[in-house]
C-alpha cells in the first residue's frame, strides 16, 4: 500500500476547506467545542482514501503528536493575528502596517497548520487501523470516537456535516487508459 502522503492530505484540506459551508463549520468545531481542525480533515481524509477508522486510543495518539506545535505555535500565532483583526488594535496610518503584519502572521500560522499536517501523517503512518467499506461511515465513526475525547456530543450534527460535505464517494466507474 501506497505510504500516506502529508502534501496529499494538505491538497486534500485545502481543497475540502474551500467548499462552502466546511470553514464555518471548522471553525465553530474549533472555537466552540475544543476540536482541532487538522484533525477532523484528518479522519475525513483517511475514511475517503482508505476506509479508516480511528479508534479513540489512535485520535487520543495522534492529538499528543500535535499538541506542543498547537500549544507553542499556531496558537499564538492564531491569538496574534486575530488581535490584530480586531477594530480596536489599531487606526488610522498603523491600520494598513498592522493588515500587513497580520498577512505575514496569517502565512506563518498556515505553515504551522501544515507542519500539524505532517506530524499527524507521520504518526497516523504508524497505526493500524481498522477500515470500515463506506466511506461516509467511516469518517462519522471517527468523529464519533473525537466527539468523545473532546467529550462535546452536542457537536454531532456538526461533525455529520462535515463529513457529508467533505467526504466524496470514490468512483465505481474504471479510470480511462
Amino acid at each position: 500500500m501506497k505510504p500516506l502522503d502529508p502534501d496529499t492530505f494538505w491538497r486534500f484540506s485545502v481543497s475540502a476547506y474551500a467548499q462552502p459551508g466546511v470553514a464555518d463549520i471548522c471553525l465553530s468545531l474549533q472555537d466552540d467545542h475544543g476540536f482541532d481542525v487538522n484533525l477532523l480533515l484528518l479522519c475525513c481524509w483517511l475514511a475517503q482514501l482508505r476506509s479508516i477508522v480511528l479508534s479513540e486510543t489512535e485520535l487520543r495518539f495522534l492529538l499528543a503528536e500535535i499538541e506542543a506545535t498547537n500549544s507553542e505555535v499556531i496558537g499564538p500565532l492564531r491569538q496574534a493575528r486575530r488581535w490584530l483583526k480586531a477594530p480596536a488594535s489599531t487606526s488610522g496610518a498603523s491600520a494598513a502596517k498592522a493588515q500587513r503584519v497580520r498577512r505575514l502572521i496569517k502565512m506563518a500560522e498556515l505553515e504551522g497548520e501544515r507542519l500539524a499536517q505532517h506530524l499527524l501523517i507521520s504518526a497516523a503512518s504508524a497505526l493500524g487501523a481498522e477500515s470500515c467499506a463506506d466511506l461516509l461511515n467511516a469518517a462519522n465513526l471517527s468523529l464519533t470516537a473525537y466527539t468523545r475525547i473532546v467529550n462535546e456530543t452536542d457537536a454531532a450534527d456538526a461533525l455529520q456535516s462535515l463529513a457529508r460535505l467533505v467526504v466524496k464517494e470514490r468512483s465505481k466507474d474504471p479510470l480511462p487508459s
